[in-house]
């Protein structure tokens, strides 16, 4: 705390960070919400063992302007360590223009489902999505049949990325909205047929049949 300045930010920043000292005697790198503390960062330590090479001095893949050492950091399951606010302000965003896309909930840096149990309050806004991702599927389940999209010629080409994966095609080819009035995934066409991804489009008018 006495080498914290009055900065509103950097005061957020070690109200939120974890206050615990680990048994190598360095600072915990991690959140205050977090259940267990993370290893530790300092690449000096003799503990020091991190997968991917993350160290203190490490940027933050989201931000890439601050290094780890400089906030409170989050460890996936997938093992990146990215900034906790950096996380929060990235699920809040979303995704932009009409078309709904769950990249934000993989991590920016293997593509992994975000999972962090050991942080409940970044869980809590994961999952929704992962069952928001759960019906699409579904959905896309029967779409494809119905647009023909599991007889296309792409998903029958040995050369293909999509060669006997229709699935994995649909998903690619439909587009889905979020409908405004009743909050439910719904189809709003293949992309290559006129449907449109205007980010600057009113949500109001994005509504269901």
């Amino acid at each position: 705390s006495n080498s914290c300045c009055n900065n509103s930010e950097c005061s957020t920043r070690y109200n939120e960070s974890c206050k615990k000292v680990l048994a190598c005697g360095h600072d915990c790198p991690g959140h205050s919400k977090e259940s267990k503390c993370l290893p530790c960062l300092d690449s000096n330590c003799k503990n020091y063992n991190d997968q991917y090479d993350q160290d203190l001095e490490s940027y933050c893949a989201i931000c890439y302007s601050e290094s780890i050492g400089s906030a409170p950091n989050v460890k996936l399951d997938c093992g990146h360590i990215f900034h906790h606010h950096c996380i929060v302000e990235r699920l809040h965003k979303k995704w932009i223009g009409p078309e709904i896309n769950l990249k934000f909930i993989k991590c920016i840096s293997c593509n992994a489902w975000l999972s962090s149990p050991n942080n409940t309050d970044i869980q809590l806004v994961i999952s929704p999505y992962l069952d928001l991702n759960k019906k699409i599927i579904e959905m896309t389940t029967e779409r494809i049949k119905f647009e023909g999209l599991d007889k296309d010629k792409r998903v029958k080409d040995p050369n293909d990325k999509y060669y006997n994966k229709p699935l994995e095609y649909g998903l690619d080819k439909i587009q889905y909205y979020m409908c405004y009035k009743c909050k439910k995934p719904y189809f709003a066409g293949l992309k290559e047929c006129g449907a449109q991804n205007d980010r600057e489009h009113d949500a109001k008018d994005l509504l269901c049949g």
